[in-house]
């Protein structure tokens, strides 16, 4: 949801020193314009490393509106194996499943 790795590294203390090193750029915006499938976005309800507001600018960098959902009780480090993170994902797979043999 940040711009790029580098951004992130660049909002933590000293991150400014690995974000020279890395080669990589990780560019999300212009990934994310480039993206022509649907997309499902799980925001943590509790989220200190990723402000919603970052998510929300990167949603709408996609070409295609993409579904987001807020999983409860969920931090930044807990939301991938929440039950909530789980449930969302399998019926996000299976809607485009079902749309795909239609």
């Amino acid at each position: 949801p940040f711009e790029s790795v580098p951004a992130v590294l660049r909002t933590r203390p000293f991150g400014h020193v690995g974000a020279r090193l890395l080669t990589q750029r990780f560019d999300c915006g212009t990934l994310a314009a480039v993206h022509g499938g649907e997309t499902l976005v799980l925001l943590a309800e509790n989220d200190n490393s990723i402000p919603h507001a970052q998510s929300h600018v990167l949603c709408a960098r996609l070409p295609q509106r993409p579904t987001v959902k807020v999983i409860t009780g969920t931090n930044h480090r807990t939301l991938p194996r929440s039950r909530g993170a789980q449930l969302a994902i399998a019926a996000f797979l299976a809607r485009s499943r079902a749309e795909s043999r239609t």
